[in-house]
């Protein structure tokens, strides 16, 4: 069976586009705080800056199926790092930036990379991380070899894909945080990755003379797929800013004409409860459209395209689907008073499964299963897990409990343990293994409680050793030097026991009233 974009890589399109519109924008990197920074590339010039980089990884030995840690924050550095990374045929790995030198050990040894790509602020890092690997490999900054390695580390595990179309080869690998203590690699084929910006090109009409601002993380599925793949296909601008700046938004898509923003539901609260800026009276003049993940309710909706004079659109997915799932309607009713998470995208089809695997009956609760063209090969080295989501059949568990009400899906709950800070998955199971690692510690459990800005907050209830003590601030500071910030919980509550299901698991149900009282 041969599917759209099968015989089509990442490269291929942008040579395409360098090919066939070479002079018009692609990347404009836009920071308000440093505006001698601001720069924009033609699609020619990136794709010169790509060769560039190829070349170098080409030299020490990079090849097709080898793994590169691509590790720093937005800027159109990571753009260019992806693509010359893909276009050797490796597959690009796109870590935290804010990950600590555990967290990006850990990648860099798991995923077996054969070179790490990263930047002047994080090159410190990068080199103390690889040389601590089992076998240590070049780090590339810019386009130098800054530790001395002259040769890419040697994969010692193979891709399943190897030998098939082009465009079924994997592109990216996501760590993304699940139920267990480590994060979980997830492949990512060419061919999705293309199918998922196809996806949303064609929920949101984009065409060549849109330009998107980008201030999300690159890194993270979201943007990569709902922002970086579209504007690929579509041919359009897309202007990145390092990070969301409330006081820089509304100015940078007035200055640069910016027709289509993505943010999550917090960042808008904040634009909503900021004061009114001269740059907002200008914003509804060029852009057309918000997309946003995270729900709103239905008078933050409405607040949102009174004041700032522009449609919003939701979108659900996960990074096993390339974030596609599905989407509120731009051309057709949204619905947005039902608080719907939309419509189930082009391409893709959706069941509602009850406890014993049967579809619930119409209008019932069950868990969403998904299946569509930028689904996942699989977990990284970890078959079991793959068969735990994903049936032979394509059909993928997303872990979200939900409903369907005619055509609109609900989001209710999710199953897996894991909550949702400032748009990433933080998997309580890896907060606890690290609570658990300190000595005073005898057991844990941590969740989340809803938050306006941050989606949800992260706080840990822990039973310490008979007769210890040791302050709140001390365990966060633990927490700290092997987390990434956001998965540091807020706080730390001792308690005398955790409390307990009848056949002895923790449960965490009886903790959320707790929790949401201490928030």
């Amino acid at each position: 069976m041969i599917r759209t974009f099968d015989h089509l890589t990442l490269g291929d399109v942008l040579a395409h586009r360098a090919a066939a519109d070479g002079e018009r924008p692609f990347l404009t990197y836009a920071d308000p705080l440093e505006p001698h920074a601001t720069r924009t590339w033609t699609y020619a010039e990136c794709a010169a800056d790509v060769a560039a980089l190829q070349a170098l990884l080409d030299e020490l030995g990079v090849g097709p199926g080898d793994r590169v840690v691509l590790h720093m924050e937005n800027a159109p550095a990571f753009v260019i790092a992806l693509l010359a990374i893909t276009a050797t045929g490796a597959v690009a790995v796109p870590t935290i930036a804010q990950y600590t030198a555990d967290e990006l050990g850990y990648v860099v040894e798991h995923s077996e990379a054969a070179v790490v790509v990263t930047n002047l602020r994080h090159q410190s890092m990068a080199e103390r991380v690889a040389a601590g690997a089992s076998v240590p490999p070049p780090v590339v900054c810019g386009t130098t070899v800054t530790n001395g390695r002259r040769r890419a580390r040697p994969a010692a595990t193979r891709l399943p894909e190897d030998g098939g179309p082009p465009g079924r080869r994997t592109a990216l690998m996501m760590y993304t945080s699940g139920t267990t203590g480590r994060p979980k690699g997830v492949m990512l084929s060419h061919a999705a990755c293309l199918s998922a910006g196809a996806t949303t090109r064609a929920e949101t009409a984009l065409t060549p003379s849109d330009r998107s601002y980008c201030v999300l993380p690159l890194f993270h599925v979201n943007a990569m797929c709902f922002q970086l793949m579209p504007a690929l296909l579509a041919g359009s601008q897309l202007v990145i800013g390092p990070v969301f700046s409330a006081r820089a938004y509304w100015p940078v898509v007035a200055e640069h004409g910016i027709t289509v923003g993505n943010l999550t539901a917090g960042p808008l609260r904040i634009l909503l409860g900021a004061p009114p800026s001269p740059a907002e009276a200008v914003v509804a003049a060029s852009m057309r459209l918000m997309m946003y993940a995270l729900p709103l309710d239905r008078d933050e909706i409405r607040a949102v395209e009174t004041r700032f004079g522009v449609a919003v659109s939701m979108g659900w997915g996960l990074t096993e689907s390339a974030a596609c799932g599905t989407r509120t309607p731009v051309h057709l009713d949204p619905r947005h008073d039902w608080q719907s998470i939309g419509t189930v995208s082009p391409g893709w089809e959706l069941r509602v499964l009850g406890e014993d695997g049967a579809e619930v009956a119409p209008g019932g609760v069950g868990e969403l299963v998904i299946r569509g063209p930028s689904t996942m090969s699989g977990y990284f080295k970890d078959p079991p897990a793959t068969s735990e989501v994903l049936d032979a059949d394509g059909w993928l568990r997303t872990g979200d409990l939900g409903r369907v009400d005619d055509g609109y899906v609900f989001f209710h709950d999710r199953r897996k343990d894991v909550i949702k800070v400032k748009g990433e998955n933080v998997g309580a199971g890896e907060v606890e293994r690290v609570l658990l690692d300190h000595p005073l510690v005898e057991e844990c459990a941590a969740l989340g409680v809803p938050d306006p800005i941050l989606g949800e907050r992260l706080l840990a209830f822990v039973v310490l050793a008979a007769g210890a003590a040791v302050e709140d601030e001390a365990l966060r500071e633990h927490c700290a030097e092997r987390l990434a910030p956001f998965k540091v919980p807020s706080r730390i509550v001792p308690m005398p026991e955790l409390p307990r299901t009848s056949i002895g698991k923790i449960r965490k149900a009886g903790l959320r009233d707790l929790a949401r009282a201490l928030a």
